[in-house]
């Protein structure tokens, strides 16, 4: 009896130690598995997980405006041409506009020398498509570089200030011209655009709607061209563009981890921290420490891409997208590897604005040249848009409209959340800091 008790006893304990490497085994590989998952959804929703589907497949130069941008950038590089483009990027600031005669006069010498970029820049944003050449497959995602986005900014910046300066010599069809093509611009970066990509984008939008905003000021402004702009705002699309901004920076997350289980080495030399050669080497305790971190990578990714169909204003209130500022210890490449989102959402949503008032302010001038008044409610202008006014992203609800004597005032409340009554922010400052987003037509 009391050798088949501790034969009983023997069996329970070889169960329970079986028992116990089962639950070990399935703990320890539960990371992994989780991370495989989440790779294989990825892979399903056909959104890019490697290098090579970051350059995607290659286009015939005859259909890619990259090439022909590259034709512009030589016309606006090297030290001959900076101190222009410095006294341009000051000037094409409505902050900043020229305030004297010999200002302008300063300006409009500094624009005449690049007379030549705006056929180029025409003839760029005519192709059907436009891929800069990142060469992410052969640097990776530390070592990638993106020179053409300043020199985006720089050609917006020229177009902007050359609308600004044809509003004021009364040259409304050229002013418009200038417009139509800055916001042109801003599609250049939307294939596979990382997050820089689509704040540069966001700020070409805003250098196109300010030089907007001033010519309709002017109440010079033809049917036949802001159709034209109306046209083009219709067509920009902004949550797509965060959307393939979000997933770009997930697969670069995704090389940084693979690239440190091959070669920790590599990644100290190119981050500078030598503390991640050292504490993490090889051996199961670091795969599992790797797994567990981008395991909370693949998480914290899942759910900003997920928060894309909310606005700004709803993600404010709930505090939804503050940057994590608890992540749990291991997520020490996550901390690296993450990016900051907490304000990308909010410009997103600023550019969104200003395309929709944009749109509306149009529509308003258009029917001021028909009727020779504006009319006292949005309503009478739905139909230029398409039967459905835009609302302001900030509010959700219509843009403030107030018909005035004379001439009209249109604002968002902006992202302050606040109605300030139509008041702008101060020079200089954005308008992320308090104030609307107006448009005053005349």
């Amino acid at each position: 009896m009391k050798g088949n008790r501790i034969a009983g006893c023997g069996i329970v304990a070889a169960a329970l130690v079986v028992v116990l490497v089962v639950v070990a085994v399935l703990a320890i590989t539960r990371p992994a598995r989780m991370v495989r998952s989440e790779i294989a959804r990825i892979k399903a929703e056909g959104a890019p997980l490697t290098m090579k589907d970051l350059d995607g497949p290659k286009i015939p130069d005859s259909q890619n405006g990259a090439v022909v941008y590259q034709k512009a950038f030589a016309l606006i590089s090297g030290k001959d041409a900076k101190k222009d483009m410095d006294l341009i990027a000051d000037r094409s600031s409505l902050s900043h506009q020229p305030k004297t005669e010999a200002e302008w006069r300063e300006l409009r010498r500094a624009l005449a020398k690049y007379d030549r970029l705006v056929p180029i820049v025409e003839q760029a944003a005519s192709k059907p498509d436009c891929r800069f050449p990142i060469g992410w497959e052969k640097s990776g995602a530390l070592d990638a570089s993106f020179p053409h986005l300043h020199l985006l900014r720089d050609i917006s910046r020229i177009l902007s200030a050359n609308a600004l300066l044809s509003t004021r010599e009364d040259r409304p069809a050229d002013a418009a011209r200038y417009v139509d093509l800055g916001y042109a611009i801003s599609d250049a970066t939307t294939y596979r655009p990382t997050l820089l990509a689509s704040l540069y984008r966001c700020t070409e939008i805003h250098l196109a709607s300010d030089a907007l905003g001033e010519l309709l000021a002017s109440g010079q402004l033809s049917s036949q061209d802001a159709l034209r702009i109306m046209h083009r705002l219709a067509h920009i699309d902004l949550s797509s563009s965060l959307k393939d901004a979000l997933e770009v920076e997930r697969a670069m997350g995704i090389w940084v981890f693979d690239h440190l289980r091959d070669d920790p080495s590599s990644i100290t030399a190119s981050t500078g921290s030598s503390s991640l050669a050292r504490t993490h080497g090889s051996g199961p305790l670091v795969h599992l420490w790797m797994d567990l971190d981008e395991g909370y990578y693949l998480t914290k990714m899942r759910q900003y891409i997920d928060c894309l169909s909310q606005p700004y204003r709803d993600l404010a209130r709930t505090g939804k997208l503050a940057d994590p500022s608890d992540m749990p210890k291991y997520a020490i490449l996550s901390a690296v590897c993450l990016p900051l989102v907490q304000g990308q959402w909010r410009i997103r949503d600023e550019a969104q604005a200003r395309i929709n008032g944009s749109r509306i302010a149009l529509a308003l001038a258009i029917y001021h040249n028909q009727h020779k008044t504006y009319p006292v409610d949005l309503n009478k202008v739905s139909r230029l848009l398409g039967g459905k006014i835009p609302i302001d992203p900030f509010s959700g609800k219509a843009f403030v409209y107030k018909k005035q004597n004379p001439g009209c005032l249109l604002y968002s409340i902006g992202p302050d959340l606040k109605d300030n009554g139509g008041k702008e922010p101060p020079p200089g400052w954005g308008v992320a800091l308090g104030g609307d987003i107006v448009w005053r037509l005349k």
